[in-house]
C-alpha cells in the first residue's frame, strides 16, 4: 500500500510540475502590432508630433508603436489592440533623446460627451485625428483630454 501511495504522489508531482511549467512567466507581455493581427483586433490611429504610443491594459498586457516620420509635423500611427481590452494610453515625445529628462510623457483621457475616462475599450476602429502633444518641457504632463 505504501508503494502505491508513493507512485501516486510521484505521478501527481510530475503532472503538477508540467502544469506549473505551462503557466510560467509573469502576466505582462509586450506585443507589437504585427503580433496582434492574428487576433480579433481594432485599430487606434491618428497623427502626432513624433511620438511613442503605449497602451497599458488591465489584464497586464502592453502594446506600443512609434509614429512614422513622414517628413511632416503630423506623424501617422496605427496601434492594433485585441477586442475587449481596457487600456490606458500614454504618449511620449522626445522618446529617442538619450537625456531622459527631455522625455515628455503625456497620459490620455478619453471623452465621448458623456463621460471622461483614462481607460479605452475599442468596439470599432478609432481615428483620434491629430493629438496635440507638448513638444517642449520635460517629465510627466497633465493628462490630455481627447474627444472620441
Amino acid at each position: 500500500m505504501k508503494r502505491d501511495n508513493k507512485v501516486f504522489l510521484m505521478g501527481y508531482g510530475v503532472i503538477l510540475s508540467f502544469v506549473l511549467v505551462g503557466c510560467g512567466g509573469d502576466s505582462s507581455t509586450v506585443e507589437d502590432t504585427a503580433d496582434t493581427e492574428s487576433k480579433s483586433t481594432y485599430n487606434v490611429s491618428g497623427t502626432v508630433p513624433g511620438t511613442l504610443i503605449e497602451a497599458f491594459c488591465k489584464d497586464g498586457t502592453y502594446y506600443k508603436v512609434k509614429s512614422t516620420d513622414d517628413g511632416t509635423d503630423n506623424h501617422p500611427f496605427t496601434l492594433a489592440l485585441p477586442v475587449g481590452l481596457d487600456c490606458k494610453f500614454v504618449m511620449t515625445t522626445n522618446e529617442d533623446d538619450v537625456n531622459t529628462s527631455k522625455h515628455i510623457i503625456t497620459p490620455l483621457l478619453f471623452n465621448n460627451d458623456v463621460v471622461t475616462s483614462s481607460y479605452l475599450q475599442l468596439s470599432d476602429n478609432l481615428d483620434l485625428g491629430y493629438v496635440p502633444l507638448a513638444t517642449s518641457g520635460e517629465g510627466v504632463q497633465a493628462p490630455l483630454v481627447v474627444k472620441i
